[in-house]
């Protein structure tokens, strides 16, 4: 009996980080992209998904949330700029720890959406 309450504790409490870890859109948009990609996502391509022009503070607030400071890597290369001046942007992706915590806040994300009617009282049919 006490294993089935430490069980139900458990899942209760990461029932609840992962409502306390809900992420705004377009943190989910990115992190969705950085999932996908095959490879490095450029700092200009974020700030295109995620639809605003501030990657660093966004990526930062991902990495709280749902990869932690280990899951993003981060990557300056060098480049000239229209003015032909050098620049190093960032570059971004999620490492296989990084992407094992993004799949799984999804997941979770998708199983609290699936029982929040039942959690409410509603039955199917």
């Amino acid at each position: 009996m006490r294993d089935n309450t430490q069980s139900e504790i458990a899942t209760s409490t990461s029932i609840k980080q992962a409502e306390a870890c809900s992420i705004p859109p377009r943190q989910s948009r990115v992190l969705r992209a950085l999932i996908e990609a095959p490879d490095w996502i450029d700092r200009k391509q974020v700030d295109r998904i995620a639809g605003t022009a501030n990657c660093p503070q966004l990526i930062k607030e991902i990495r709280l949330k749902v990869t932690g400071q280990d899951g993003i890597y981060m990557e300056r290369v060098e480049k000239i700029d229209r003015d032909g001046k050098l620049s190093k942007p960032g570059r971004y992706r999620l490492n296989e720890i990084g992407r094992s915590r993004a799949i799984g806040h999804f997941a979770s994300t998708a199983l609290q959406e699936m029982s929040a009617p039942f959690a409410k009282g509603y039955t199917r049919g």
